[in-house]
């Protein structure tokens, strides 16, 4: 039986971590991958809230561990965005796609460069996941949709970790391409500009001496590589910053 937002006694229990209750619905034969009116699965909301043993119990039973609600979000999203490690290594070994889109287009890999989940985003890559988009939206250059994310978030750590990713690369997973040392310069490049305008926008309405985002707005400005002059950029960036505070203290 489903109640008025279409959720079952399941997705409940799955939801709240009563892992026996689960388990007493899950032997009497309910259906473990029905669908409320957001279109999520109990083992969506099992996945999100951390609850290992009830998506263990769930997976046991052959839950769908793609399926997808009305946004387009899997498990492995909810997973990931929450920071839920044991899950989502559990989800990738019972071969949850790590390349799934949701409606906007957006990666599982984007979602941890916007909470800059290093861990989650290695777990990732080491799957499988992809760290370039097929295009940009704007051209027909290839992208780094998790670098411009992950740029735009703020997250040095996490721009560092794909940079090396990007230079290290052999192949495009996209399409199996092979990518030169010129490809990979030129991913992290088109990147950049195209993160750019997006950027300037959000540091122009903030204090930008005071914003994380001035370090990463001075790193796309650069317009030489190797990379360790993107490195050396952010590190400027962030002496900047710290110099400014420091005046401001003074002063006041």
């Amino acid at each position: 039986a489903k109640d008025e937002d279409g959720r079952t006694p399941l997705s409940y229990a799955a939801d709240n971590g009563h892992t026996v209750i689960v388990e007493v619905l899950i032997n009497k034969g309910v259906d473990v991958n029905a669908k409320d009116e957001d279109g999520r699965t109990p083992l969506s909301y099992a996945a999100e809230k951390g609850h290992t043993d009830i998506v263990n119990l769930l997976i046991n039973k052959g839950v769908d561990v793609n399926a997808k609600d009305k946004d387009g979000r899997t498990p492995l999203l909810y997973a990931a965005e929450k920071g839920r490690t044991k899950i989502v290594e559990v989800l990738i070994n019972k071969d949850a796609d790590v390349n799934a889109k949701d409606e906007d287009g957006r990666t599982i890999l984007s979602y941890a460069a916007e909470k800059g989940l290093l861990g989650i985003a290695k777990i990732l890559i080491d799957k499988g996941a992809s760290v370039i988009d097929t295009k940009s939206r704007k051209s027909q250059s290839l992208t780094s949709q998790p670098l411009r994310i992950a740029v735009m978030s703020g997250h040095t750590a996490f721009v560092h970790m794909l940079v090396d990713v990007l230079e290290n690369i052999e192949l495009n997973t996209n399409t199996n391409a092979k990518l030169n040392t010129t490809d990979k310069i030129k991913i992290i490049h088109d990147t950049l500009n195209d993160t750019l305008p997006r950027l300037k926008i959000r540091v122009n309405m903030i204090n930008q001496d005071d914003s994380i985002y001035y370090q990463h707005y001075q790193l796309i400005l650069a317009k030489e590589y190797p990379i360790e002059k993107v490195r050396s950029v952010i590190k400027e960036g962030r002496g900047l910053i710290e110099k400014k505070r420091m005046e401001s203290e003074k002063v006041s």
